[in-house]
């Protein structure tokens, strides 16, 4: 996941600000089992549907699991979203998964914060990059608060993302 200088001032940061939050996250992740179980649930929140149906890579937009993930990411995410805990080995794998994907779980955290003050512009570029498109493509008006859970959003024609 390369980010330019125009993301991460979407995201409402900086190259520095963006490598601290990754450092952050990694220190979180190798101290908290919830937060990997967390890390993973939001890392397969991110798959489209027909990657989570088959627990494939299907599309190469750097969002989600790569291909060498996504079988046991969706696995595991599946067995934490029903309530189980994943044993010793699992967590160990998993962990290393999360750590992996540091950067994604930074770009959530920072969409985050300005979801909290209803900043849309981060998760505009968010949205934006799943075709392709530039920001100037869309109009803000097009996402609500259901766009953070993963529901795709709408470009300004009127066709889903």
């Amino acid at each position: 996941m390369n980010l330019t200088k125009a993301d991460l001032a979407a995201l409402g940061t900086d190259r520095k600000g963006f490598d601290k939050r990754c450092e952050e996250i990694k220190a979180l992740l190798m101290s908290s089992d919830k937060a990997v179980e967390q890390a993973i649930l939001r890392i397969y929140d991110r798959q489209w549907p027909d990657e989570k149906a088959t627990s494939e890579t299907k599309h190469d937009n750097g969002i989600g699991f790569q291909q060498c993930d996504a079988k046991a990411g969706s696995f595991y995410a599946r067995l934490i979203r029903s309530g189980h805990k994943l044993y010793p080995e699992r967590m160990l794998r998993a962990r290393r998964m999360a750590v992996k994907y540091r950067r994604q779980l930074a770009c959530l955290s920072f969409l985050k914060d300005q979801a909290k003050l209803g900043y849309k512009s981060g998760l505009l570029l968010e949205q934006a990059r799943r075709e392709g498109l530039t920001v100037v493509d869309l109009k803000l008006t097009s996402l609500n608060e259901e766009d953070l859970s993963g529901s795709p959003a709408v470009r300004h024609d009127g066709k889903t993302l």
